[in-house]
Parts: structure tokens; sequence; C-alpha cells
């Protein structure tokens, strides 16, 4: 499906595009729950682009890549994942799945690299949002 559409699944791996004459990296993880992430493999080969952005399904994962990041820098890293909570009360969430961490939903800057978390479309294992708004996101780079 992907190639038909021209499109390339990056797990653990990047790719560079050249972008409004910007050279922007993409680097995506493999699924931190049901796969194998491996944050090294994924940025092997990449020399220090202007702007680089991960992508990474749960947002837990953010914690490990502060650990092996190095001196690589990262521009953002985009995530999913929570639902925003999916069921949401006053905006607490009483349970949220497993590789969301301590992330819920928005803008995380308190330290690098960025993080955002959408709360997409969708729902998990309960057909069902309460309180948690769907959002599709646009970031302009």
């Amino acid at each position: 499906m992907f190639s038909k559409h021209n499109c390339e699944l990056l797990i653990n791996k990047n790719r560079t595009l050249a972008i409004r004459n910007r050279q922007v990296s993409i680097v995506g993880m493999d699924d931190f729950i049901g796969g194998t992430t491996d944050f090294q493999k994924a940025i092997n080969g990449l020399e220090d682009p202007e702007t680089t952005i991960v992508l990474s399904h749960c947002p837990e994962y953010r914690d490990h890549i502060v650990k092996e990041i190095g001196t690589f820098n990262i521009d953002v890293i985009l995530s999913e994942h929570t639902h925003g909570g999916q069921i949401t009360f006053f905006g607490i969430a009483p349970i949220t799945t497993e590789g969301s961490g301590s992330y819920l939903k928005g803008w995380y800057t308190e330290k690098d690299p960025k993080l955002y978390v959408s709360k997409g479309i969708g729902t998990s294992k309960i057909p069902i949002r309460f309180g948690a708004r769907a959002e599709m996101v646009e970031i302009d780079l």
C-alpha cells in the first residue's frame, strides 16, 4: 500500500528531504510497545541537517531518546498514541495507555527535544471519546 502511493515506512530509519530550500531529516522510530525501537540505528548515516524531526508513535519514548541523544540535534519529536486520554473528566485522564508516560496531549517544551503529542482522530480498545476532542495538526516548518 505504501509503495503504491509513493510512500516509505520508516522503521528505525531516516530520510532527508529538501523542503523550501532547507534540508529536513525525518527519523521514523519503530513502535515502542509492540516493536523494537533503535534510535542509534534510526539516525545512522545522518549528518547535521538543518532540521530534524523524529516520529515516534509512543510519546514515552522521548525519555529514552533524551538518554541516547548525545550531541545529535533534534528540533521536535512528533507523537500520538494517547488520543488525548480518550476519556477525560475536566481535563484529567483517569486511565492512560501504556507508552504514554507522563505525556497526554499538546506541546512539551520544558526540555529538549521539544515534543508534540497529537490527540489524533481515533480510539483504542474502547470505541468512544469523551472530553478529548479529536484533532488533526498542521505544523508549519
